[in-house]
């Protein structure tokens, strides 16, 4: 018996846990991946696709008015918005992580201890107020992009 037979005989039900997650992300991620790649690539009025382009779409997208204009201030609201998301989650999840092991270190009474206390309430204060002049850039920084009128 091959190494390979060995373990597949011996990991093969492995291979079926991962099955159902392998398909979905083929399903949801993989396949509209490339087919919008291949859409990026492709000459076509919307229904029907003409033929191949290669990267003139790319290059019309971020060299001619209005596309160039629509294509930064998108990029820049997805910047602002993967900032704000990728702040609030980490943040978020920092403070559940610390207070989850102050809960389940010293049980339920050291969770709410007073030096334990403390120092979540302390951290707490400076996310928040971290989190709030974030906030408050973002707004002064989103203001100052010119939305075009689309009308």
């Amino acid at each position: 018996m091959t190494a390979a037979r060995t373990w597949l005989k011996r990991h093969g039900h492995l291979i079926l846990f991962l099955l159902p997650g392998l398909l979905l992300y083929g399903l949801f991620m993989a396949y509209p991946l490339v087919t919008s790649l291949s859409y990026s690539l492709s000459d076509w009025d919307g229904l029907v696709r003409k033929g191949f382009a290669g990267l003139s779409n790319f290059t019309t997208v971020l060299t001619h008015w209005p596309y160039y204009e629509r294509f930064w201030g998108a990029l820049r609201h997805n910047a602002i918005f993967f900032g704000l998301t990728l702040a609030i989650q980490t943040t978020l999840g920092l403070f559940l992580a610390a207070a989850l092991e102050a809960l389940f270190a010293g049980g339920v009474l050291a969770a709410f201890s007073l030096r334990t206390g403390v120092g979540t309430v302390i951290a707490f204060v400076a996310i928040v107020s971290t989190f709030r002049a974030l906030v408050r850039y973002l707004d002064r920084l989103l203001k100052q992009i010119p939305i075009a009128d689309e009308g």
